[in-house]
C-alpha cells in the first residue's frame, strides 16, 4: 500500500495595501468643521473653496458639532463620515484622521 499525498494550493488572496493615514490637528481658534475641510483641501492640493460643501456629508446634528466647537480636549467624543472620497474621523481633541 504506498501513501499518496496530494498538495493542493490554496487560492491567493488579493488585497489592496492600506491606505496611509494622516493627522491633521485643528487649533483652538477654528471650528471643526473649518478645519475638516482644510485638511481634506490639503490632501487634494486645492484651495477650500474648491470642495463641495461639509453639509451634504453630514446628518444636521453632527454638522451643529463640528461648527459649534473647537478642539476641547476635556470631551471625549469622535466620529466618522465619507467625505470628498475621504474616510475621515473627527475627535474632540481636534485631531482628524484622513483615509
Amino acid at each position: 500500500m504506498s501513501n499518496v499525498t496530494e498538495t493542493v494550493e490554496s487560492p491567493t488572496r488579493t488585497e489592496s495595501p492600506p491606505t496611509p493615514e494622516v493627522r491633521y490637528e485643528a487649533s483652538n481658534e477654528e471650528t471643526l468643521g473649518n478645519a475638516v475641510v482644510g485638511a481634506v483641501a490639503a490632501e487634494e492640493g486645492v484651495e477650500e473653496s474648491e470642495l463641495n460643501p461639509l453639509s451634504g456629508a453630514l446628518y444636521p446634528a453632527a454638522e451643529n458639532v463640528l461648527f459649534e466647537n473647537t478642539a476641547d480636549s476635556a470631551d471625549d467624543w469622535f466620529f466618522s463620515f465619507r467625505y470628498h472620497g475621504y474616510d475621515l474621523t473627527v475627535r474632540a481633541d481636534g485631531t482628524i484622521l484622513v483615509r
